[in-house]
């Protein structure tokens, strides 16, 4: 198996909003999961959507660092 870790960090009024984006791939699918975290903290529920909301509406030049490894 084979793992792309995708992470997206945006920084924004004193809060940072962070994506971790884990992507499982084999021979013949693949399958993803989305954790969010808010100054480091994993986060549920109306804070995830809060976290999510504000990625998605942030200019693409204000996403601070994103970065893509293959881990195992």
């Amino acid at each position: 198996m084979n793992y792309l870790e995708h992470t997206t960090i945006l920084k924004t009024n004193n809060e940072e909003y962070k994506k971790v984006r884990l992507q499982k791939y084999n021979n013949t699918t693949y399958k993803a999961t989305n954790k969010y975290y808010i100054n480091g903290k994993l986060v549920t529920k109306h804070d995830r959507f809060m976290c999510v909301n504000a990625m998605d509406n942030a200019h693409p030049s204000s996403l601070l660092d994103t970065e893509r490894s293959w881990v195992k």
